[in-house]
């Protein structure tokens, strides 16, 4: 088996070098020069030379070098292009190439190369000739790097550049299709081989990109979000037809293009003490059904703003299932706690002294005096808004336990809850 070697690509523009290394090698390293590196066989190596020799950037031939070590060829590119360096000949080419050149290409720290200009280093060849178990008491592993590099030697083995994978797949149909259900049985066909892919990479999705081309130009985008990451087609399936009910393409269709935001998968044990779950799946089914009847606007987990304004929350969607909640313990000489059973939004009320028994209050706050005064106890509980209120818990001589409040931008008592 014949060993490979290095080509690097040198251009000021990167993404051009990348370009050029990528049609000849799936396999390529980003330099922190900038230069791009690339193995290649002994066999078409002079092939490749040949080729890259015709590659031209406004009249100026693309800057390469060829060598048995990723450190060479990286030198020979960026200073003495064109050159073709055969193994033997490596610690005489780079011998004369200034100590700068050679620390550029690895991170090393600021003062390594003050200390060897100190010493009266200058090229890489004087660095060579230094004794290796001298350079190394005095410099640590920094100096066993020095010399490993000064020899022509790579200090990390190739590492090439992994690209994510998109889990994309498109299909431009030779006619046009109006009809949902004729554009079912593709959905059902893409999404399959869509899992399928998924599944060889043992990965799950927890969003589904559909992107539909339309005539006149025109585009549909939609993305619909899962309860809980999965890969099954079927359940893929159903959320789509629901998606596309609910907010139809206005023109005929001719290309479809679905894609899967790839999430690893995990496994959750559960504890013996949770309660039964809904099934992930039958989850992310219920909740498509219900933004259909509702709108997605109408749909979401309730989080708290960060306001001293008391019961106030923003919607937002619902998200996949990151972790799992400790179940506290018990404590038997904790008293029992009541609790407050909100009443959304306040209700008005008339009080009559008489009927109260006993009374806890009263809490006073306000806030947002700098907004607009009016009434805060509107439906929108995602805006603060200005308020001032007294607040009160009062039992009844009914046997009632409630907390009332007094508003005082409305001039009005109201009732927040019940106490259960």
């Amino acid at each position: 088996m014949t060993r490979s070697r290095f080509i690097a690509i040198y251009n000021p523009d990167h993404q051009l070098s990348l370009n050029v290394a990528k049609s000849f090698s799936p396999q390529v390293e980003k330099n922190r020069t900038g230069a791009i590196l690339f193995p290649v066989s002994r066999r078409s190596q002079g092939q490749i030379c040949n080729r890259i020799l015709q590659i031209k950037v406004n009249k100026i031939p693309l800057k390469f070098g060829l060598a048995s070590t990723g450190t060479t060829a990286i030198l020979a590119a960026l200073l003495k292009p064109g050159s073709r360096v055969s193994e033997k000949q490596t610690s005489q080419f780079i011998r004369f190439f200034e100590i700068e050149h050679l620390l550029s290409l690895y991170l090393f720290i600021p003062k390594v190369l003050k200390t060897l200009k100190r010493w009266g280093i200058h090229n890489i060849g004087q660095l060579a000739d230094l004794p290796k178990s001298q350079l190394i008491d005095r410099m640590g592993k920094q100096g066993l790097h020095l010399h490993r590099i000064s020899q022509g030697k790579d200090l990390i083995p190739f590492q090439p550049i992994t690209e994510p994978i998109r889990f994309v797949i498109t299909e431009t149909l030779p006619w046009e299709i109006e009809d949902l259900q004729h554009l079912t049985f593709l959905f059902e066909k893409l999404l399959l081989q869509l899992c399928r892919k998924l599944e060889t990479h043992g990965l799950l999705t927890d969003q589904l990109n559909i992107k539909l081309g339309m005539r006149g130009g025109k585009y549909y985008q939609k993305s619909i979000p899962l309860a809980f990451p999965m890969r099954n087609s079927k359940v893929l399936l159903s959320l789509l037809r629901l998606k596309i009910q609910s907010t139809k393409p206005e023109s005929p269709i001719y290309r479809v293009e679905l894609e899967a935001r790839p999430l690893q998968s995990k496994i959750h044990q559960h504890s013996l003490l949770e309660s039964n779950r809904i099934h992930p799946e039958q989850f992310s089914k219920t909740l498509s059904r219900l933004w259909k009847l509702t709108s997605e606007s109408n749909m979401g987990v309730a989080v708290s703003i960060n306001t001293h304004h008391p019961d106030r929350f923003k919607q937002v969607g619902f998200s996949v299932f990151k972790g799992k909640k400790k179940i506290g313990s018990w404590k038997g000489g904790s008293p029992a706690k009541l609790i407050l059973r909100r009443l959304r939004p306040p209700r008005p009320i008339k009080i009559n002294i008489r009927q109260i028994l006993h009374c806890s209050g009263p809490w006073r706050s306000s806030g947002n005096w700098w907004e607009t005064k009016s009434s805060p106890e509107s439906l929108n509980h995602d805006k603060t808004g200005y308020w001032e209120r007294d607040e009160w818990d009062i039992e009844m001589a009914t046997g009632i336990i409630c907390r009332i409040f007094w508003d005082k931008p409305t001039k009005q008592y109201f009732i927040e809850g019940v106490y259960d």
